[in-house]
């Protein structure tokens, strides 16, 4: 759509500020109690999922735990012992951070496993909310794998603008990472949303961040 990009600094200043993810990508998956809501519902100064005590007590090493669990599944799915493992596995994390909009978009992705054949943006949903949930309890990363989700939706589209924010947002914080990150960020966008691979190419970016 766009090219190529040149991984490096963009923007006037230097700086990268958190562009406000838009559209219905992340929240509860009920459309009637999403009416009129943004993606943005959720970011800082928004909405705060309903919590219980079992909230107060979860770190980083909770959401990147479960970001990981949910790759393991999405690539497991033809194994039903191996699926079914990492189900239970993930049902009980779930049910421990007793984060509303967990519960909810885990909801949403169970009725896609029944057949043990669903598609990637489920997944995609699923992560890309642990991970805006995961930037309250300080998942540095959360924010960066947020920002690859949306670009890779939008990517392709005719929502530009979005789509750019969200570029510039990752193209920024990658320079601060790995070079396997920044190598993992430059063959995305060498893809340009039009490989093969494309999916399996975000599901190797979003798992160095969860692992940084």
């Amino acid at each position: 759509m766009l090219g190529i990009f040149i991984i490096g600094k963009l923007g006037r200043n230097g700086t990268s500020q958190l562009p406000a993810p838009v559209g219905v990508f992340i929240g509860t998956p009920d459309d009637k109690k999403m009416s009129g809501e943004s993606f943005d519902s959720y970011n800082e100064g928004g909405r705060i999922s309903e919590s219980n005590a079992n909230e107060k007590n979860l770190n980083s090493n909770y959401f990147k735990e479960l970001v990981l669990d949910l790759i393991k599944l999405y690539e497991s799915q033809k194994d039903l012992v191996k699926a079914a493992t990492l189900i239970t596995d993930i049902d009980e994390l779930v049910a421990k951070s007793g984060i509303s909009a967990l519960d909810e978009r885990w909801e949403t992705l169970t009725l896609c496993l029944a057949n043990f054949d669903c598609e990637a943006n489920k997944f995609f949903d699923m992560i890309a909310t642990v991970s805006l949930e995961g930037t309250k309890h300080g998942f540095e990363n959360g924010n960066l794998i947020v920002q690859l989700l949306t670009a890779d939706k939008y990517w392709g589209t005719d929502n530009v603008i979005e789509f750019s924010k969200a570029v510039k947002y990752v193209n920024d914080g990658v320079q601060e990472k790995s070079d396997k990150i920044k190598q993992a960020w430059q063959e995305i966008v060498s893809c340009d949303g039009k490989c093969k691979e494309r999916t399996t190419l975000n599901l190797e970016m979003i798992e160095l961040l969860a692992k940084d």
